[in-house]
C-alpha cells in the first residue's frame, strides 16, 4: 500500500494524487469498488518525519556525518538553545548509527545529526 500527492510548489497545486493497494481496477472498472475515501486526503503524518529527510541530506551532501557515524539517542535532550526535543515514545538511551537514526525515525538523533 502507499500514497502519492505531487504538487506545484509555487501555487500548491495538486498535480497528481494516487492511492494502491485500495481496490483493484477491475472493482473500479465493474462498479463494484467499495469507496472508502483516498488515503492521501483522509489521513494526517508527522510532517517531522520527512524533515528528517532534509536533514539527513543536508549532512551527507556536507559530509557532516556518515551513515555509520554513531549517535547517542537518548528519549529527551535539550540542545545549546535550550529547545528541548523528544522522541514519539519513551525510550533507554540507544546507541544508534546515523543510518539507524534514520530508521526509528529519531527526533533526538536526527537534531544531533543536524547540529553537526
Amino acid at each position: 500500500m502507499g500514497t502519492a500527492i505531487a504538487l506545484d510548489v509555487k501555487t500548491g497545486a495538486v498535480l497528481a494524487l494516487a492511492d494502491s493497494g485500495q481496490m483493484s481496477p477491475d472493482e473500479v472498472k465493474e462498479g463494484k469498488a467499495k469507496t472508502t475515501g483516498s488515503r492521501a486526503v483522509q489521513y494526517t503524518y508527522e510532517p517531522g518525519s520527512t524533515g528528517k529527510l532534509v536533514t539527513f541530506a543536508a549532512g551527507l551532501e556536507h559530509e557532516a556525518f556518515t551513515p555509520l557515524t554513531r549517535v547517542s539517542t537518548p528519549y529527551e535532550i535539550t540542545m545549546r538553545d535550550n529547545q528541548t526535543f523528544r522522541d514519539a515514545h519513551d525510550h533507554p538511551t540507544l546507541q544508534l548509527t546515523a543510518a539507524g537514526v534514520l530508521a526509528e525515525s529519531s527526533n533526538t538523533g536526527t537534531v544531533q545529526l543536524g547540529d553537526r
